[in-house]
């Protein structure tokens, strides 16, 4: 399987649109905190990369008034479809939903005040030439901000990781195989800017001036373990493909083991969220 194959896998069967507004107040100290670090003023021309269903950018269109303007760009025709219905529903006409590959965008140099992104940089499979296309159509003086996981799984997440390893099918149909292969592929390629330090340099190399990476604390609050496994699993196509008695095996091994995590709130998922900024 080549990159560009790889790519049309992870856009056509990625992140679960219903899954992302359903946890979209739990994310939104997450989608705060990015916005306070690009220092998004009135009237500025702002590009987000992986808009996804605009859950960012609608905050941002309600904010940057009407002589602002925020175009969103995604790959994930069924993330487009529903920000879409939410532009409409709620008349921003100073949003801009485009299908477009952020390591190709299709707009002239110097177009934007702003380049943001939240956990979109991170996915992408040509991470330079995404920093490179960012550079491009900044005005000069213009703001990158985006952010990435942690280095660090949180301990949760890795205990469930582990477990779902153990019970997932063993014989994947050729669709979720396939996906299986691009994931691979994808995180093989964007791997070497996992590490904060090398993400870092390679923003300075492009030529961003005054770059910076700092680490922020997220802390996710789950009622149940029930809750914070639906969480992970997102409607993934593995648990899809997984047999009802695996399934309710997985739950109960993955159940028990989670129990040591619970406390008088819930089960609290605390991790590293990395910000980077940068001008041009």
């Amino acid at each position: 399987m080549d990159a560009q194959e790889a790519f049309q896998i992870v856009a056509e069967h990625g992140d679960d649109p219903e899954y992302l507004e359903k946890e979209a107040q739990r994310h939104d100290p997450l989608y705060e905190e990015l916005i306070r670090r690009a220092g998004i003023l009135p009237g500025s021309r702002v590009l987000e990369l992986g808009v996804g269903t605009a859950i960012m950018a609608v905050k941002l269109a309600q904010r940057i008034g009407s002589r602002g303007r925020i175009y969103g760009i995604d790959v994930n025709q069924r993330m487009l479809e529903v920000a879409g219905d939410k532009k409409r529903r709620l008349g921003l006409s100073n949003l801009e939903l485009k299908k477009m590959r952020m390591e190709r965008l299709q707009f002239p140099d110097n177009s934007f005040d702003h380049v943001i992104s939240n956990f979109g940089v991170c996915c992408a499979f040509n991470y330079d030439k995404t920093l490179r296309e960012a550079y491009r159509v900044l005005r000069p003086r213009g703001k990158l901000t985006y952010n990435h996981e942690g280095l660090r799984q949180t301990e949760p997440s890795k205990v469930f990781s582990e477990t779902f390893s153990k019970y997932k099918t063993k014989n994947p149909s050729p669709r979720l195989r396939k996906k299986r292969q691009a994931i691979a592929l994808q995180s093989k390629m964007i791997g070497n800017y996992a590490d904060p330090f090398e993400a870092l340099s390679k923003i300075r190399t492009i030529g961003f001036r005054n770059s910076e990476a700092s680490i922020a604390s997220l802390m996710l609050v789950f009622g149940s373990i029930e809750e914070f496994m639906d969480y992970q699993l997102g409607g993934r196509l593995e648990d899809a493909e997984m047999n009802p008695e695996r399934q309710a095996e997985f739950g109960r091994d993955c159940t028990a083991k989670l129990k040591r995590f619970l406390n008088d709130d819930g089960l609290v998922d605390t991790g590293d969220v990395v910000f980077f900024s940068g001008y041009k």
